[in-house]
């Protein structure tokens, strides 16, 4: 499921447009990636989970053509999730 279908179900859920919806789910994912990466702090969405950031070490590889480059460290999202989900 991709964005736009997440959208389309969260309407009809909801009883609204999809313009609507695609707005709600547009402004939570902006809202969600503001607390991580600009605020730097967890998201805890009790009964799903939590949402961290962390930072990926550098790290040194070998392409197939036997080439070795280096990997820069970046910051991820790691997902955990509830137990009681």
């Amino acid at each position: 499921m991709n964005g736009t279908d997440f959208s389309r179900v969260y309407a009809e859920k909801l009883n609204i447009s999809y313009i609507d919806a695609k707005l709600i789910c547009d402004t939570l994912f902006d809202t969600m990636k503001e607390i991580l990466f600009d605020k730097k702090e967890n998201l805890v969405i009790r009964g799903l989970g939590t949402f961290k950031q962390v930072q990926r070490n550098a790290k040194r590889i070998v392409t197939p053509d036997g080439e070795p480059i280096i990997i820069p460290p970046k910051e991820v999202v790691k997902f955990v999730q509830s137990p009681t989900l």
